[in-house]
């Protein structure tokens, strides 16, 4: 340790350096309130604040209830909380006049690689994809 060179910066500089790292750490705590505040709106807006979930891991459902309806058969899949969850939702679904949605409904299906058709040009930005790579090298 002792053949360690240490920079000895001037008072100002080390000045400057703790004013950044002290506003760097109130923007920190500022960041951490209003993500706070932003999850105790978003909690109460879905009737989730003082929600609490079974702790229970063990659902016993019919083949009907279960692998039939959903095509799940992953056991995290069917744990009651996740249900529980969906009933509060459907309660303040009810009571505040929202619409539950899946994502499949409310987005476009992916196509390979991009979410827009794609058009091969001569000129312009390359664009890259794995399956041009060959060799550890991409092959346009």
């Amino acid at each position: 340790m002792n053949q360690i060179d240490v920079p000895i910066l001037s008072n100002n500089f080390q000045n400057k350096i703790e004013e950044v790292i002290k506003a760097a750490h109130e923007k920190l705590e500022q960041s951490k309130a209003l993500y706070a505040e932003a999850e105790s709106l978003l909690l109460g807006e879905l009737g989730l604040r003082d929600f609490a979930p079974s702790n229970e891991n063990v659902a016993v459902k019919s083949f009907k209830e279960s692998f039939a309806a959903s095509g799940r058969l992953d056991a995290e899949f069917y744990q009651p909380k996740y249900d529980e969850l969906l009933n509060q939702l459907k309660k303040v679904e009810t009571r505040a006049g929202w619409k539950l949605e899946t994502l499949g409904n409310l987005s476009e299906p992916l196509r390979y690689g991009s979410s827009e058709k794609l058009e091969y040009l001569e000129s312009g930005v390359p664009f890259l994809r794995i399956a041009d790579m060959r060799q550890y090298r991409f092959d346009p």
